[in-house]
């Protein structure tokens, strides 16, 4: 038996005077749940970055689309070095 729950995670930090988004948060939260033999083997992974806001949305799309890819690449190497060591 094993579990992967994920979490992905956008968020506003901060905000200009007008209230417009200025930087933005995002993580992914990775849950791993493993049946070794008799025994339940739990871990976590967490990667996080912030980035500035952009003002062509389009190009804001492109870079968080290519930072969530980084994020994911990121946390999948500390899965499976995770999973060597077991």
């Amino acid at each position: 038996m094993s579990t992967l729950a994920i979490e992905y995670l956008k968020n506003v930090s901060s905000k200009n005077k007008k209230g417009d988004p200025e930087v933005f948060d995002m993580s992914i939260d990775v849950n791993v749940t493993l049946k070794k033999n008799n025994d339940i083997l739990k871990n976590s992974f967490r990667e996080k970055l912030s980035y500035n806001n952009l003002k062509s949305k389009f190009e804001l799309k492109q870079q968080e689309n290519n930072f969530k890819s980084n994020l994911v690449q990121e946390i999948t190497q500390d899965i499976l070095i995770y999973l060597n060591s077991i």
